[in-house]
């Protein structure tokens, strides 16, 4: 009998060095998974390096076939698929009785490995990777295909041409077709999906859709923000129980972090019990964290000037304002020269002016301009005369300027002009008062007034109870909005009603919910 005759064994290194549908040649063994093995492989003639997934051979014949069947249905299901943070399938088929998956090969380590060696991790870097993952979920949900086994096992991060972890969500193994009737249980007590992730309805029913993976997603990033799983339990069972009747803990009750509480309202809205209450879908909840992400993302920091730029431009103003000053001084001795040398009838020029020393100030910014030139008053001659002083007969030499002549006498005068006729001026009459408003009605003894809203005493002591006690779920049962429903987590408890109504953010719509709500 030759090798052609007998089946694969599938032992974790039974396929090195074999070639597997006629161009797949195993090179490494990568690891096992439930049903079956992983292999690095190369191929030809491409050379191009892929992962294989085969079957495992140590499966019972019962379930061999139910694998099987699933097995390439689901291959065939998500090669359908192309997105950036979900893996891409290349090829499926069988050969010489294995059942096989061609997958590209990605390079990096599992979410899982990254929580077990460092813990738990930044808000902000569970909110990046938790939108990427909604993305890629809500773009399989879109073709029909529900993961149902979302979990850290499961989530590849790759580091990108810059070093980020970039988030891959692999193994589809369990994928369901929403557009086929499929079945939830294998086998008795046997559920397909991993508990500790697994949605309450993807326990008791089949005709689960996209929510129950936005479920698992909550749950994985309430694992990745506080380091520990929201339920724990002895038994797979018991697990299930838990996520089915047990109310979703604060994730700092389950780990020593504190977690940013709008952040926190997402990740319990997605884990909701009833799939009702979660986000419409995976894309509204890569929205809020996306919104969540860019209010706390620092701002840029404001594009300054070289300071050299600044130098310059500083340098040119005082320099402006220098020759400004000089030129005023220098007609202003001209000035006073002048009026000295008509004084004493000298035909003789009157000495020139000694230079004044320019003012020398060191370059400044134009935020100082302002203060250079408040100095800029009008400056008054050095060699100007005081008029009290006696003015010498003979001066030996340049002496003091005597006292101003008297003005010379007025030149023939002309008539004067006629002034212009007066232009009357009209005075507007006085606009009317308005119309006093008219008062408002009394209102009834004890009545409260929110935002518009008026409540009776005990509506209003009901609702601030309801507000300051209310759960995620219940608040948005009433009808709240969701960044409502953060501003009231965030900010309770409230002293009265009208601290409810005067925070901001809280409108006449919120009031009227939770007042309704109550």
């Amino acid at each position: 009998m030759s090798d052609d005759d007998l089946e694969l064994n599938l032992s974790s290194d039974a396929l090195l060095g074999r070639v597997v549908g006629e161009r797949y040649e195993v090179t490494e063994a990568l690891g096992v998974g439930g049903a079956g093995h992983v292999y690095r492989a190369t191929q030809q003639p491409l050379g191009r390096e892929v992962a294989i997934k085969v079957l495992r051979d140590d499966l019972t014949p019962d379930a061999r076939k139910t694998f099987e069947e699933r097995f390439l249905r689901e291959a065939a299901l998500a090669g359908r698929l192309q997105h950036n943070h979900l893996v891409t399938v290349h090829d499926y088929g069988t050969d010489r009785g294995i059942s096989y998956v061609v997958m590209e090969l990605l390079e990096g380590r599992t979410l899982h490995q990254r929580l077990r060696d460092e813990g738990a991790m930044a808000p902000t870097e569970v909110a990046r990777i938790g939108a990427a993952l909604a993305r890629g979920l809500r773009h399989a949900h879109h073709h029909g295909l529900v993961h149902r086994d979302v979990k850290p096992n499961n989530v590849m991060l790759v580091p990108d041409d810059d070093g980020v972890e970039q988030p891959k969500l692999v193994d589809f193994g369990l994928v369901k077709s929403t557009m086929e009737r499929d079945l939830q249980i294998t086998q008795a007590h046997r559920f397909m999906g991993t508990p500790a992730f697994m949605a309450p309805e993807q326990v008791e029913r089949s005709d689960i859709d996209g929510r129950a993976d936005q479920y698992a997603l909550g749950c994985v990033l309430f694992l990745m923000l506080s380091g520990a799983p929201p339920y724990e339990a002895p038994t797979p069972l018991g697990m299930a129980v838990a996520h089915r009747s047990d109310p979703v803990p604060r994730i700092g009750d389950r780990g020593p972090v504190t977690v940013p509480p709008a952040l926190e309202a997402i990740v319990r809205q997605s884990m909701a019990k009833d799939p009702d209450h979660r986000f419409e879908d995976c894309g509204a909840m890569a929205e809020a964290l996306e919104e969540w992400l860019r209010a706390v993302a620092p701002q840029p920091a404001p594009q300054r000037r070289p300071r050299g730029a600044w130098l310059l431009a500083g340098g040119a103003v005082v320099a402006g304002v220098a020759v400004v000053m000089l030129v005023a001084l220098i007609a202003a001795a001209a000035g006073v020269a002048g009026g000295a040398g008509l004084a004493l009838g000298l035909s003789a020029p009157s000495p020139e002016p000694e230079p004044l020393p320019l003012p020398v100030a060191p370059p400044t910014p134009p935020e100082d301009v302002e203060a250079v030139e408040a100095v800029e008053e009008p400056v008054e001659p050095v060699d100007a005369p005081d008029p009290t002083d006696d003015v010498p007969s003979t001066p030996p030499e340049p002496a003091p300027a005597p006292e101003p002549s008297p003005a010379p006498a007025p030149q023939p005068t002309q008539a004067p002009a006629p002034a212009p006729a007066p232009v009357p001026i009209q005075v507007p009459a006085p606009a009317p008062a308005p119309a006093p408003a008219p008062a408002e009605e009394p209102l009834p003894p004890g009545t409260i007034r929110v935002d518009d809203v008026m409540l009776s005493p005990r509506t209003a002591s009901a609702t601030l109870q309801f507000v300051n006690t209310a759960s995620y779920e219940e608040l948005a049962a009433a009808g709240v909005y969701r960044r409502g429903i953060s501003i009231i987590l965030e900010q309770r408890p409230f002293a009265s009603m009208e601290a409810f109504g005067a925070t901001r953010g809280i409108g006449t719509k919120t009031v009227e919910s939770v007042a309704a709500g109550r």
